[in-house]
């Protein structure tokens, strides 16, 4: 049975991931796709982003959800807003067949360069969500959060590191009103990608990163970073079950779920959206989707479609502004 999850988003804290499905119907699509489609990634291979395009489009294409090829297309150019820019112009029939692979960190990168907005967007569906942890080096001498706070209250100063502007910035600001911390404490280091901050901790550069597990998992894996605490309401499972939450150390919980969806031009036409929806839909329902990405990544599922998936990317957006100051 497909686990629905309902998602309570409200403006300024996202109250857990209790998330539920909903959006258009799931008859009388009349679209008959005629082309392949272009899945734009705005992002590099081996990425977060790119790695969820290619799950998905693998999925449809092997399962035969449609009858059509599915291009993954990394393009990062413009901090990827050549691949927003072109995709929010699409018309006519490539409009129909054009994706965009959306993770809602995209937010301030759209926003700042360009007068791009999620709402240039239609939502096509939001299929996983992303949650944080504080990762650091097995070597070094902090490799637990109490140990950092110690160190912190000692006047010793940190850093950590993460990609900037972003829903990892967003954490880190969480975590420094929550401790009563400032950049005195555990200063911000801004990269444009979390692989960059990620290289910077295996470097020695800074002492720790905020990322995701998807970015992070291979060199988990390979026991070069570690995991010290993690931004949930629940412990994480797998190679990350180590790490606890801020709330069994004594602290309130620190959240900020990363959205991954497909957006869609604004002029595709609603029995297009009701189409691939439903391709969609066929999808997160496979072993190879849960066993592939959501278990893999210690994701957490979802299955929000058309006018609902709109309306969180909305409420997210407004959040992100607010609390990096850009609104």
């Amino acid at each position: 049975m497909k686990r629905v999850v309902l998602i309570c988003v409200i403006l300024g804290v996202f109250a857990g991931t209790l998330f539920a499905g909903g959006g258009g119907q799931q008859q009388g699509a009349t679209f008959t796709p005629s082309r392949s489609v272009d899945f734009h990634v705005s992002s590099g291979p081996g990425g977060g982003s790119d790695i969820y395009s290619r799950v998905i489009s693998d999925i449809i294409a092997r399962e035969g959800f449609t009858t059509v090829p599915i291009t993954v297309i990394n393009n990062t150019d413009g901090a990827g807003n050549i691949n927003r820019v072109q995709v929010s112009n699409a018309t006519g029939v490539v409009a129909n067949h054009s994706f965009l692979a959306m993770n809602a960190g995209d937010v301030v990168t759209m926003i700042r360069p360009t007068p791009l907005r999620v709402e240039n967007f239609r939502a096509i569906a939001i299929l996983a969500a992303d949650k944080h942890l504080l990762y650091g080096p097995p070597n070094h001498r902090y490799t637990t959060f109490p140990q950092i706070v110690d160190a912190i209250n000692r006047g010793e100063r940190l850093t950590a590191g993460a990609a900037r502007m972003g829903d990892d910035e967003v954490v880190y600001d969480r975590l420094m009103a929550q401790m009563g911390w400032n950049s005195d404490n555990l200063a911000f280091v801004g990269y444009t990608s979390s692989a960059e901050a990620i290289t910077a901790v295996l470097g020695g550069h800074i002492d720790f990163t905020f990322s995701k597990p998807a970015a992070t998992d291979p060199f988990v894996v390979a026991g070069q970073i570690i995991p010290i605490v993690a931004f949930a309401t629940e412990r994480f499972g797998g190679n990350l079950a180590s790490a606890p939450i801020l709330s069994e150390l004594g602290y309130n919980n620190v959240e900020f779920p990363l959205f991954r969806g497909i957006l869609a031009p604004p002029t595709m036409t609603d029995e297009a959206v009701e189409y691939w929806g439903n391709v969609l839909r066929r999808v997160i329902e496979t072993p190879a989707w849960k066993e592939n990405y959501i278990q893999r990544f210690l994701a957490t599922e979802m299955a929000v479609f058309g006018r609902d998936a709109d309306e969180v990317y909305a409420r997210h957006q407004a959040v992100m502004l607010r609390e990096l100051g850009l609104d």
